[in-house]
């Protein structure tokens, strides 16, 4: 949401709240348990990888490369997160 705020109001307020977002998420890589992509670390990943990717944020780059390595880590060969039903 930051990154569209700055795209779209031309606001480097936005681009600036992205960069402080993304490197609190960086420094919390490691504690996430979930891997999922819309409340776990590959999601993290995918907004970290986007400050990095429009911001040039070297930061980020480098934790969202962390977090998919934590994330192909724990893929097991059949599934990429434990199942309940």
């Amino acid at each position: 949401m930051l990154l569209e705020a700055w795209r779209h109001l031309a606001d480097d307020s936005y681009a600036d709240a992205a960069v402080r977002a993304a490197r609190g998420l960086a420094d919390s890589v490691e504690s996430w348990e979930d891997d999922s992509l819309y409340f776990g670390r590959t999601g993290m990943a995918l907004a970290l990888r986007a400050v990095h990717d429009d911001l040039g944020d070297t930061a980020a780059g480098t934790a969202a490369d962390r977090a998919l390595d934590l994330v192909r880590s724990r893929f097991d060969g059949t599934r990429w997160a434990s199942c309940s039903n």
